[in-house]
């Protein structure tokens, strides 16, 4: 009998079900004690998957909150030189990120007023302009003001490296189209005599330039969450890796997003 048990209970095995080994108490037999198998008939218990990266990141986000101080923007290409990445998420450049930016800068335009979009920077907010309020969030874009620092020192960038990397290319694509451009302009005023169709391409040229004039009109102002530094830098400090780590293994899903044209412009680099 015991045998035929033993049997059994290797074969539940082999279907994965979950058995509880125990030793009988009181039931010896001639030559050893018996032992007897059951199956686990316990509730199941709720079990949080190791790579739920939604859960993970509404976490870090609660933690990261309470050392937002406020939104704001800056001149991304002016400021290029100040910003130092790297210290959070040392995430490689790659080309093929920085062009699917690029590309959807010029189907969709720049959304940069926008919380998805924006880069985070960490600074001590005692470096800012004395009187400068940060806006809660970036629901009303022109209510958001311009970010004053008062020294001229690194400024920390949580992420960010392919928005900065594809507007500095985006931004020298359309300086090289309009100069193109002129240059055909150029061409046709300096004719002496000018034909009807001369008259139509200068028309034309003038609606291109004032196109790209209207596509480079502040292209460097960006948005900015800015994260207070002092009092959480420790929880900070540990939260920003977490997120980075986190969110360059999530590189597939943001893909995905971006598919959906869904924060054109951020979706590709959001949080690495």
């Amino acid at each position: 009998m015991g045998g035929k048990r033993a049997k059994k209970g290797e074969n539940n095995a082999k279907q994965r079900l979950t058995l509880i080994l125990c030793a009988s108490n009181g039931n010896q037999e001639a030559g050893g004690s018996s032992l007897h198998l059951h199956l686990d008939t316990r509730p199941i218990q709720a079990i949080t998957p190791q790579n739920d990266v939604g859960k993970a990141t509404q976490k870090l986000d609660t933690q990261v909150g309470k050392c937002k101080a406020g939104v704001a923007w800056i001149d991304l290409l002016k400021m290029a030189k100040r910003l130092k990445f790297g210290v959070y998420n040392d995430r490689a450049e790659n080309e093929v990120e920085r062009n699917k930016l690029i590309l959807s800068f010029q189907q969709s335009g720049i959304l940069s007023m926008k919380e998805t979009a924006a880069i985070p920077i960490i600074i001590d907010i005692k470096r800012l302009k004395s009187g400068l309020t940060l806006s809660t969030d970036f629901s009303d874009p022109d209510a958001v003001r311009e970010l004053e620092i008062t020294d001229n020192d690194k400024i920390i960038v949580a992420s960010g490296q392919h928005r900065l990397a594809a507007l500095k290319k985006y931004s020298q694509m359309l300086k090289d189209e309009y100069a193109a451009l002129e240059k055909k302009k150029d061409k046709i005023s300096g004719l002496t005599n000018v034909s009807a169709e001369h008259v139509a391409q200068w028309d034309d040229l003038r609606g291109q330039m004032g196109i790209l004039l209207g596509k480079m009109d502040n292209i460097g102002k960006w948005g900015v969450v800015v994260y207070n530094s002092r009092g959480h830098a420790r929880q900070l400090c540990l939260t920003m890796r977490d997120c980075a780590t986190i969110m360059s293994d999530h590189a597939r899903l943001r893909d995905n997003y971006a598919d959906l044209n869904i924060g054109p412009g951020g979706m590709h680099d959001n949080y690495v």
